[in-house]
């Protein structure tokens, strides 16, 4: 006990008298690279080390000082400054309509209630669905029934989060996850997808813990080659699009693998996939779509509102088919999580840019897909029809119009006619990255 203590005082005078020489040495060599990369360690280093909820607050924290810094010190650029004092006072009004107390503010309340909701559904299943921590594990099949003794809602949640834990007992009884799904009997169809998903997350998460934006390239393309390998080994036909999209979210997702900078991560893992399996590149950026509206700083109120993880798309997606791939995940998820309150759904589709074919393209088609697996996991839920029939504001003839072109008849082909058709074809991995469904039509015959 007495050489705990004194290490741990030697660790905390360490640490300030550290952070005071690595400050000295920005003043003093303020254009180096060298002490940017010095600092970058350190943080990573650092960084690495917290759980899961700790990494989750520095992440915010990082997120929000990163952004401010960006906007000070572009304000002192002349060839910045009417842009950024336009991104101000636009983040300064939608944070006003956050806080403020009627129906706008009323909105971002409810979605920081339903993705809290959703988050501890996937996050907590162990708990929620009393699941043991340690060998032996009961049939999956089984499992899988409790979670579908749940509501309608909470269930596709819980089946995820259930993928990710059963691909997580593997690594526990230190195997390496073989046949996870492919030979699994007595499981309902319709957990396919999300059962995928989740055990794609597993996978991910494992190896990626073994890298960061600072490793060789070298070995991040090895963890992914290991990724991509077990994603498809584990997965019925049809249905790897689900487990590999999953790579996109933990990627973007630092507290999964102690990453501090996972927008730095994303890019390196996404220009890497370009190269070594560009059929993956898609799925790589719709689950970067879907976890950039779960990111932490995206929970905060105010920023929570749809209105911020579009901005972050805009700044991180490279090329088309990312920004296609990554507004699809985010419609995706805002759609999945507010599957009942339409009014959420709209608020996306209504700060997208009108002269941006991409973001209409991507939120159109993550509308689709997203009630394609609903169907497909809790069938006929009452929630999949009411989201998508009818506009939210029938007064405004314009929106009304939008929403019958960009919703509500691309739902009713992706229900009456495209579903039926991967269902039978089972090809319903394939809905996890943006897709041309016509042109996906004539490919499955």
């Amino acid at each position: 006990m007495r050489e705990f203590t004194k290490a741990t005082i030697s660790l905390a005078w360490a640490m300030p008298l550290f952070g005071a020489k690595q400050v000295m040495n920005v003043f003093a060599h303020p254009t180096q690279p060298a002490v940017a990369d010095a600092l970058d360690v350190a943080t990573q280093a650092t960084g690495s080390q917290l759980g899961d909820m700790m990494q989750s607050m520095f992440q915010v924290g990082d997120d929000l000082q990163r952004e401010v810094t960006d906007m000070m010190l572009n304000l002192l650029d002349p060839k910045q400054t009417v842009k950024t004092s336009s991104a101000i006072m636009q983040w300064s009004a939608e944070m006003m309509r956050s806080m403020a107390p009627g129906k706008r503010g009323r909105l971002a309340w409810l979605e920081l209630r339903n993705k809290l909701t959703v988050f501890n559904l996937v996050y907590n299943v162990p708990k929620t669905l009393n699941l043991p921590a340690e060998p032996p594990y009961p049939p999956l099949s089984e499992l899988v029934a409790r979670a579908y003794d749940m509501a309608q809602y909470p269930a596709l949640w819980a089946v995820e989060g259930l993928g990710h834990y059963w691909g997580d007992t593997f690594w526990k009884r230190k195997e390496v996850p073989r046949n996870a799904l492919t030979e699994v009997g007595d499981l309902p169809d319709g957990s396919l997808t999300m059962l995928h998903a989740g055990v794609g997350m597993s996978i991910a998460q494992h190896f990626l813990r073994d890298v960061n934006h600072l490793s060789s390239q070298a070995d991040i393309r090895q963890a992914l080659t290991q990724i991509i390998l077990l994603c498809r080994e584990n997965s019925k036909p049809g249905y790897e699009g689900a487990a590999l999209e999953s790579l996109g979210l933990i990627a973007r997702s630092g507290a999964f693998y102690g990453e501090t900078r996972p927008d730095d991560m994303v890019q390196i893992i996404g220009r890497i996939l370009e190269d070594m399996a560009p059929d993956v590149y898609g799925y790589f950026w719709h689950g970067v779509g879907r976890s950039i509206y779960f990111s932490p700083i995206n929970f905060l109120p105010g920023y929570g509102s749809i209105w911020h993880p579009i901005e972050m798309i805009r700044r991180e997606a490279p090329d088309r088919i990312a920004k296609l791939n990554a507004f699809a995940g985010l419609s995706w998820g805002v759609t999945m999580v507010n599957i009942r309150h339409p009014r959420i759904v709209a608020n996306l589709l209504g700060h997208l840019d009108a002269d941006e074919e991409t973001e209409r393209e991507g939120f159109t088609n993550g509308v689709m897909s997203g009630l394609m697996m609903r169907q497909d996991t809790t069938p006929d839920a009452p929630f999949i029809a009411d989201l998508y029939m009818n506009a939210p504001d029938s007064s405004d003839a314009a929106f009304s119009t939008l929403w019958h072109d960009l919703v509500q008849r691309p739902c009713e082909d992706a229900l009456q006619e495209y579903y039926p058709s991967l269902k039978e074809a089972r090809r319903l991995g394939d809905i996890f990255c943006y897709q041309s469904f016509p042109a996906l039509m004539e490919q499955i015959g």
